[in-house]
C-alpha cells in the first residue's frame, strides 16, 4: 500500500470511492463538487494505492482559526474512506495517522499552535477513544 497526494487524474478514483463508502446516489454532482470546491483542492486530498488501484481516500480541510487572538491556519479530517473491499485492514488508520503527520508538520500549526507545548488530539476508532499526542519531532500513541 502506497499513500500519495491525489492527482487530478484520480478525481473518477476518488469520487467512486466517497460515493460507494457514504452511499451518494449523485455520482456527478459529487465530481463537479470535487472538482470546483472553494474549501480544498486535490493538494488536500490523500490516496492510498494498492498496486494501480486506488482503494481509498481523505481530504484534508484547510481552516482558520481563532488562536491567542489572532487567525491562524489549522486544519480538518474529512470524508475518511475505504472501499469494501478493503475494509478492516488498517487502511483508515494508516491515512489517518499520515494525515495528522501532515497536518502537524505543516509550518503554521508547528508555529502557531504548538510551539513549544504539547498538543492533544483526539479521534474516535471504531468503538473505543484513541489519544494521539502530538510534540514538533514527535507523535506517539498514549
Amino acid at each position: 500500500m502506497k499513500i500519495r497526494q491525489a492527482k487530478s487524474a484520480d478525481i473518477d478514483d476518488i469520487t467512486h470511492i466517497i460515493s460507494t463508502a457514504f452511499l451518494i446516489p449523485d455520482y456527478h454532482g459529487l465530481r463537479e463538487n470535487l472538482i470546483d470546491n472553494p474549501r480544498y483542492s486535490f493538494r488536500d486530498i490523500i490516496v492510498v494505492e494498492d498496486g494501480v488501484d486506488i482503494v481509498a481516500c481523505v481530504k484534508i480541510i484547510p481552516l482558520k482559526v481563532s488562536f491567542k487572538n489572532k487567525i491562524v491556519d489549522a486544519g480538518g479530517i474529512s470524508a475518511v474512506a475505504v472501499l469494501p473491499e478493503y475494509r478492516r485492514r488498517g487502511i483508515a488508520d494508516m491515512m489517518l495517522k499520515d494525515a495528522l503527520k501532515r497536518m502537524f508538520n505543516a509550518k503554521d500549526f508547528t508555529e502557531n499552535m504548538v510551539g513549544n507545548s504539547l498538543a492533544l488530539l483526539c479521534f474516535m476508532k471504531l468503538s473505543h477513544q484513541i489519544y494521539r499526542c502530538l510534540r514538533k519531532d514527535l507523535m506517539s500513541e498514549k
